[in-house]
């Protein structure tokens, strides 16, 4: 059976949720002896320094690279060039820890390298991906995709591929903020999906969406840690009631949802606008795919850019996925 991720009382305020019924949204909950409305804890601030998050019943992975490099490896399905990671005693404040994984590439002859991971059987309901990242200033412009990836396969994979330019494809999603493929200075949310939009005016080239677009995005702000979030929430199969939730830093960078925001598509890009349309909403999968859920997650640094010889590199630490919403370390 598939992990079912019930009703909880809680703040759905991670970044990627997917779910068949309504989950509440927002951050209260109702207290059941007075009735009354009360604000409802980040998970995060139950496990200040994040010590102990993992024993939460609401997690359903985190990875605090804790033990040695080889035990990390160890958890992974997938790995991509394990020659090129070290663990590093460097990490976002709070952390008691202290430990990052660096992903490096050597240009000419690696493209970088991943961690990807299988969850089997995957979750239904309102998914939570909290991670930190630190892009160093020295690789700037030479990112082509470093971020944490999450998503879906069906069936599912032990490993991780490539659908890049494929339009209609009912078979994946995944959801990914990163720096922006040649403008390597601000931040963007990178989605495919079965409906997504072409980049191209024939229609038949899909690359990833962009959704936050005229919004206001985030700079990259390099050699410090950015706390990103993901929320998910699966639609009912063939309806188009799946959501996508985005922050940065704590900050809300987009809520997108049945009806909101209001804007219109460009292409591959949604650009929002007072009286627009309202968006449609996600359908992450259709009537005939009702088992495709959230079923992995990938660190990835990948690099074409670096000149031979040339190394670059990015860093990650602290990430949690859960059944609500994690926020930021608290310390």
């Amino acid at each position: 059976m598939k992990k079912r991720l019930g009703r909880l009382r809680s703040c759905t305020v991670l970044l990627l949720v997917i779910s068949y019924m309504g989950v509440p949204t927002g951050c209260t909950r109702t207290n059941d002896d007075r009735g009354d409305v009360i604000a409802d804890s980040l998970l995060a601030d139950q496990y200040p320094n994040d010590t102990g998050i993992e024993t939460d019943p609401h997690v359903l992975f985190a990875e605090l690279f804790k033990g040695d490099l080889a035990d990390v490896l160890t958890r992974y399905t997938d790995v991509k060039n394990a020659t090129d990671m070290s663990l590093e005693a460097d990490a976002p404040e709070g952390s008691l820890i202290g430990k990052s994984i660096r992903i490096t590439n050597n240009g000419g002859t690696t493209d970088g390298g991943h961690l990807y991971k299988r969850f089997a059987p995957g979750f239904d309901g309102t998914v939570f991906l909290r991670y930190y990242v630190k892009y160093p200033q020295a690789s700037r412009n030479n990112f082509h995709h470093v971020s944490v990836r999450i998503g879906g396969y069906d069936p599912p994979s032990d490993w991780p591929y490539g659908t890049a330019g494929v339009c209609d494809l009912p078979t994946r999603f995944n959801v990914s903020y990163e720096p922006i493929t040649g403008q390597a200075g601000e931040m963007e949310t990178y989605i495919y999906w079965p409906e997504m939009r072409a980049s191209n005016a024939a229609g038949d080239q899909c690359y990833g969406n962009y959704l936050i677009n005229n919004a206001g995005r985030k700079s990259v702000d390099y050699d410090r840690w950015i706390c990103v979030e993901l929320m998910v929430k699966l639609n009912t199969p063939g309806k188009h009631d799946g959501e996508l939730q985005v922050w940065h830093d704590g900050q809300e960078m987009g809520h997108w949802k049945p009806g909101s925001p209001t804007g219109s598509w460009n292409r591959d890009r949604f650009t929002h606008a007072t009286g627009g349309d309202p968006f449609d909403g996600f359908m992450w999968r259709d009537a005939a795919r009702s088992s495709l859920n959230v079923n992995n997650v990938k660190f990835e640094f990948y690099d074409t850019k670096s000149p031979i010889g040339h190394h670059n590199y990015v860093q990650y630490s602290h990430l949690v996925i859960a059944a609500k919403r994690i926020g930021p370390i608290k310390h």
